[in-house]
């Protein structure tokens, strides 16, 4: 555990970093890439949804689990520039910041710059505030890692993603205080876009998103898609 807390604590002290340098930094991008993986595994094994948890690792799975640099997109070159105090250097290229290595991506295989901007998180840790990716953006990015490159990380990356979409799902419609329903379906069919089995092949998921209470007829239009696009847990 001390290995997977020290991970987080590197990130957040990079993000604090780089707040403390140029405040306007971080409301201007969004986090992708290893670092916004964690957040979410974080969040995951707070969340101790007894269906979702945590996927268990081997030393050689973690020590690949994390990218070593803070991965951004969506900033322009002059907030870059004005950051590191230098002409902003080609994007993938990265840079010692500081003792943070930072790497500044203009798209991935999926992801662009208008997606992340228009779907990003706020994120909230202590005094800290910054912008990530949604999840159902880094699992379709990370989905497509795993068809077209071989990188050990990728698929332990897509598992914990898919594992918090199936937790959020699934939680938001058991507690819908602060349901939105278009936010719901966006995340739903995103990740069904990416992988085209994600509402056939988790019995569990299934069974929750089936047996989740009855929603007000506000929300009727999530029980329309979950009717139309998750085969329902056959019993005998």
């Amino acid at each position: 555990m001390a290995g997977k807390a020290y991970a987080w604590d590197e990130i957040r002290a990079g993000l604090q970093f780089i707040a403390a340098r140029n405040p306007d930094f971080l409301p201007n991008t969004v986090l992708v890439g290893g670092a916004a993986c964690w957040y979410y595994r974080i969040a995951l094994s707070r969340s101790g949804d007894p269906d979702f948890p945590v996927p268990e690792y081997s030393p050689t799975e973690e020590s690949v689990w994390l990218s070593k640099d803070l991965d951004f997109m969506g900033e322009s070159d002059d907030e870059i520039s004005e950051l590191i105090g230098e002409p902003c250097p080609p994007m993938g290229t990265l840079v010692n910041f500081g003792g943070v290595t930072l790497d500044f991506i203009s798209e991935g295989l999926k992801m662009t710059k208008q997606a992340a901007h228009a779907t990003a998180r706020r994120a909230e840790v202590a005094e800290l505030s910054f912008y990530l990716a949604s999840p159902s953006l880094l699992f379709a990015e990370k989905q497509a890692c795993v068809l077209q490159k071989n990188r050990p990380q990728d698929p332990l990356h897509r598992e914990v993603l898919a594992r918090f979409i199936k937790m959020e799902l699934c939680q938001s419609l058991e507690f819908p205080e602060d349901l939105d329903t278009k936010s719901w379906l966006s995340e739903a069919k995103e990740a069904k876009t990416a992988d085209i089995g994600f509402f056939t092949a988790d019995p569990a998921l299934r069974r929750r998103l089936h047996l989740a209470p009855g929603l007000p007829a506000k929300h009727r239009a999530i029980s329309h898609w979950i009717r139309h696009n998750v085969p329902q847990v056959l019993t005998l």
